[in-house]
């Protein structure tokens, strides 16, 4: 349980005089919105990286300062699955610009990202809350839903068109069909009445999406 802010930056003050090169590292999930004001808490860190070659690095930092991998990778495609390290109070969920195997570290979500550590060879960025809103609009962990409300309860400013448009950004990626999660979560967090353009602009989304996949599969009624 990390419940202190600069706990992670007393981390990365040790990964920076570890590791051997650059590297720009991403929060998203409960990290981000310890930095962001909406959290007191995360029992994880999602830390997320652009390239494989930074991957290997912060591993290799991690590794050097004790962290112990708590699940085989061999064979594993790291572009899709987290790499789990553990050391103390600290748990990090790693990941290779595909984040659990859904969303990918996009440019438009590292323009948006704030910059919450910098020294000579680290760079630590916030995901910003209308791009950790969307990835806990998909995700299934325990307090998603919660997370959720605290972030629209924290952010007076939620920009629901940069969430929208994140949304459109990460359709192109490859198949989607998590949006139809999205949908889903939008609606349990009752959406659809609080907002309803918002709801009604994402379920035109998904509704395009289902559209052109019942093409792929030559539904005829979409003919």
């Amino acid at each position: 349980m990390i419940d202190d802010a600069l706990s992670i930056e007393e981390l990365m003050k040790e990964v920076s005089e570890t590791i051997r090169s650059h590297v720009d590292l991403y929060l998203i999930g409960g990290g981000a919105m310890m930095c962001l004001g909406s959290k007191s808490y995360t029992k994880d860190l999602d830390v997320v990286v652009y390239s494989e070659d930074e991957y290997d690095a912060i591993l290799s930092a991690l590794d050097d300062l004790g962290f112990e991998r708590d699940r085989p990778t061999e064979g594993m495609n790291r572009a899709n699955l987290s790499e789990i390290l553990k050391r103390g109070e600290y748990r990090i969920d790693l990941f290779a610009k595909s984040i659990c195997g859904k969303l990918q570290l996009s440019d438009t979500m590292m323009a948006r990202a704030s910059t919450r550590f910098e020294s000579d060879d680290v760079c630590l960025h916030s995901c910003s809350a209308e791009d950790v809103f969307l990835l806990k609009s998909i995700t299934e962990r325990e307090g998603d839903v919660d997370d959720c409300n605290r972030l629209l309860l924290f952010s007076p400013r939620f920009d629901w068109d940069a969430f929208i448009e994140e949304l459109e950004v990460q359709m192109e990626f490859g198949d989607a069909v998590w949006v139809t999660y999205v949908v889903e979560r939008l609606m349990v967090l009752g959406i659809n009445s609080r907002f309803p353009d918002v709801f009604n602009s994402v379920s035109m989304i998904e509704e395009e999406y289902l559209k052109n996949w019942a093409i792929r599969k030559n539904n005829p009624i979409y003919r």
